[in-house]
């Protein structure tokens, strides 16, 4: 049953509850229709399906705790955000990451914010045209680079669009289109060879293309993508989950920085296909019986008990510049890599025990990309 029959389902049932006489039920009907179709064209996106919505919605409704956290994480700062100018860049480097940073977190926020909100209000035609605007200065400056890194930068752009694109005017939807497609022939074409190939550099450009399928609604697109994901997790993790990036920075920072974006592909797998197909790709198996799912196992202990499973950082990396870094020869911090548990909570339940592990905090204690992935 996909999603667009349940919400049907659920909407026809609480029309029937409310009950109906004969004369006034093609003017519910028309009802019902105008809701469903206000609702259901939010989903897919990137960021959280119908019912995983109408199960925050609810815990917004009736806790406290839920309440004032979302008040922290979304209302405030999204409110706050109404008020920044567009902004973009032609090239990303590092030097203008702060900017960005905050510009596309920012962006998010507030498609976020209007996620939550009656689509019929004034205030949320703000916040929508809001978003729209902040992402189309993006979509008319801005070029892909090389560098999958600092390209992972942007991401927040593409969950918010993803949120906003069936509710936005055809020609604006038409100029940020245009702007994803050259970006998915970009990174479709980008030629990465060597250790890049085998480490997060790919595992990132195999993420975008998979948010740009969902984006597009592309299948053709998609189904490459999926075949690169797996022939990058033939490349990518050796025996016992151990991966490319563990190996050749020696830094369980770079294994769990991998992850992140193992988690975000998986993600927009299971926001396109359901969560079942994002499963199967989590477990899927190389040659070396190894999977994503090991990857994060052999991750695990350095989380849950550091003390006795210590690892210095970078002694033996393959990488000149790793031996300045100010975590070198020091021991693997868990706190320091929390962020990629936000993420990889949609897939792997057990990160909620690895933050209460490493942090102490319950699931209003992180943050809201945290508590959404976290809802089943």
């Amino acid at each position: 049953m996909n999603q667009k029959t349940i919400i049907q389902i659920i909407l026809i049932t609480f029309l029937g509850v409310l009950g109906c006489s004969q004369n006034d039920k093609a003017e519910e009907e028309d009802v019902r229709i105008n809701v469903e179709d206000n609702y259901i064209s939010m989903f897919p996106n990137l960021v959280a399906d119908s019912l995983t919505i109408n199960v925050a919605i609810h815990e917004i409704e009736t806790s406290s705790k839920a309440k004032n956290a979302f008040d922290r994480w979304v209302l405030k700062p999204a409110s706050d955000a109404m008020s920044i100018n567009p902004y973009s860049v032609v090239e990303l480097n590092r030097e203008v990451m702060v900017d960005v940073k905050a510009n596309v977190k920012a962006i998010k926020i507030v498609a976020v914010r209007w996620m939550f909100m009656d689509k019929e209000s004034t205030e949320a035609k703000r916040y929508l045209d809001k978003t729209t605007a902040l992402i189309l200065k993006w979509a008319r400056v801005n070029i892909p680079i090389n560098h999958t890194p600092i390209e992972s930068s942007i991401t927040p752009i593409y969950e918010a669009y993803s949120i906003i694109r069936n509710h936005i005017s055809p020609s604006d939807r038409e100029t940020i289109d245009k702007w994803i497609r050259a970006r998915a022939a970009y990174y479709k074409n980008l030629n990465l060879t060597g250790k890049l190939l085998e480490n997060n550099w790919n595992t990132i450009r195999i993420s975008l293309l998979l948010n740009f399928s969902q984006i597009l609604d592309d299948d053709v697109f998609y189904n490459y993508a999926v075949d690169e994901l797996a022939n990058h997790i033939e490349l990518n993790i050796l025996e016992n989950g151990i991966s490319h990036d563990f190996v050749d920075r020696d830094a369980i920072t770079y294994h769990s920085y991998n992850l992140l974006f193992y988690a975000r592909a998986l993600k927009a797998i299971g926001m396109y296909k359901g969560k079942k197909e994002a499963l199967r790709f989590y477990q899927y198996e190389n040659s070396k019986k190894s999977s994503i799912k090991e990857a994060v196992n052999f991750w695990e202990p350095y989380l849950i008990d550091p003390t006795n499973n210590v690892h210095l950082e970078f002694v033996d990396t393959q990488w000149a510049p790793d031996k300045s870094s100010n975590k070198y020869n020091k021991p693997y911090n868990p706190e320091s890599t929390v962020y990629v548990l936000d993420e990889l909570m949609y897939i792997e339940p057990s990160c909620l025990s690895y933050v209460d592990a490493i942090l102490g905090v319950d699931k209003y204690g992180r943050n809201f990309n945290f508590w959404i992935n976290l809802i089943k």
